[in-house]
């Protein structure tokens, strides 16, 4: 398995448009205020995101497209327009982002690039398939049980420039445990 950088990128954006939607929405809620929610929060602009990530601007648009194609986020038009999350961020998983973004989280290269075509028809079964399906099984139900929310409770990382709690890599980051 090997999580790309389009993988790790859309995970990274993801994770700012919530985060940054989520921030302007409690700095900016009363009591008489509903909670957040996806569909009316504040929008993120692609240069923006790709500033505080560090990411080419080129590259960070590109990564909201597949994930915009991929139903993770939605873009809105006009003056105030950007990108916010299509759903709440309790329903978005890392495997909805990894699908979006990649196609899958694990290839089963016997599927689509077999070391030997009369080897591995469907008449031979060698046993190993079955390792790589259930494989893929593990790993998409581990990313099922990571979703945005519970992803942004173990990222916190400030920028030197303003001091800003905001998302960077996910490295060293216990996620299976919380």
């Amino acid at each position: 398995m090997r999580i790309t950088r389009w993988g790790e990128y859309g995970i990274l954006c993801s994770l700012y448009v919530y985060e940054n939607a989520r921030e302007a929405s409690s700095e900016n809620q009363d009591e008489s205020s509903p909670p957040f929610s996806a569909a009316s929060s504040k929008t993120t602009g692609a240069a923006d995101i790709s500033e505080k990530l560090s990411i080419p601007i080129q590259y960070t648009q590109q990564i909201l497209q597949r994930l915009r194609k991929g139903g993770i986020v939605d873009s809105v038009r006009g003056p105030r327009g950007g990108y916010r999350l299509a759903k709440e961020p309790d329903l978005i998983t890392l495997k909805d982002i990894l699908f979006a973004m990649e196609g899958n989280t694990f290839q089963v290269v016997c599927e689509d690039h077999p070391l030997d075509a009369e080897l591995c028809c469907q008449e031979n079964f060698c046993g190993l398939k079955e390792v790589w399906y259930d494989l893929r099984r593990t790993i998409d139900d581990f990313f099922s049980n990571i979703n945005l929310v519970k992803l942004a409770k173990n990222h916190n990382v400030k920028f030197p420039e303003t001091g800003k709690e905001t998302l960077v890599a996910l490295n060293d980051h216990p996620l299976a445990e919380s």
